[in-house]
């Protein structure tokens, strides 16, 4: 179906086939459809379209996985760092989190956004990516669960 044939629907007696403002009512059902053909960059380009649009965009099904990325010497990086978390950190089932690790800004920023993360009861896996350092732990599978807390 084309995009624009979904314009058109009908509840009940209302008829939104209309040209003007046709797109900020579209169903929530078609938008999330739509939207879960776009790649995470064109959904939040979409998403400006109207507040519907906006609304639309934290759906959980679009947040399973994540990657955040904080390096002081990108600013945009810690800002996009800071928005996602807040935003989807309590939605995520996968996160990856790299930083530069002999930056303390980058440190304070990861910090954060682990804290976030730490209160997501639906997060199933995260890997950290440090710059400059590795963590190993001992044993393998059901040993190494005593060493992470919520």
């Amino acid at each position: 179906m084309h995009l624009s044939q979904l314009c058109w629907y009908s509840v009940g007696k209302v008829n939104m086939a209309t040209e003007d403002g046709c797109w900020e009512r579209l169903p929530s059902v078609i938008l999330l459809e739509i939207f879960s053909y776009l790649p995470h960059k064109d959904k939040i380009q979409a998403s400006s379209t109207c507040k519907h649009w906006r609304y639309s965009l934290y759906h959980a099904s679009f947040w399973q996985s994540l990657r955040f990325r904080a390096d002081s010497c990108d600013q945009n990086s810690v800002s996009r760092t800071r928005y996602l978390a807040s935003c989807f950190a309590k939605k995520l089932r996968n996160a990856t989190v790299s930083f530069n690790s002999l930056d303390p800004q980058c440190v304070q920023e990861v910090a954060k956004v682990l804290h976030k993360l730490s209160e997501n009861p639906n997060l199933r896996r995260l890997i950290l990516m440090a710059s400059h350092c590795r963590l190993e732990l001992p044993g393998r599978g059901s040993c190494q669960k005593h060493y992470f807390e919520r």
